[in-house]
């Protein structure tokens, strides 16, 4: 079965959660845009996000794909809860 999802870019997207939901969209897809592309994303950040959005995260990413790889990679590993 798929499930509706719909990208969501944070808090200051125009369009609200409860006009996703409207919508009929089930899933959220969603990143920390407020973060540096390639930097950690701490624990209480994907907790605050995850509480706003609900239950629903389906998907939630944003790393760089060029440049110094090696660190987004470790980064990357770090921010994984």
């Amino acid at each position: 079965m798929l499930e509706q999802t719909w990208r969501w870019f944070g808090p200051n997207d125009p369009v609200s959660l409860n006009d996703v939901r409207q919508a009929g969209a089930t899933g959220i897809v969603t990143a920390l845009y407020h973060i540096p592309s390639g930097e950690v994303w701490s624990i209480s950040e994907i907790v605050n996000r995850t509480l706003k959005v609900g239950p629903n995260v389906v998907g939630c990413r944003k790393h760089p794909r060029t440049g110094d790889y090696l660190r987004y990679i470790e980064n990357y590993k770090a921010s994984i809860v």
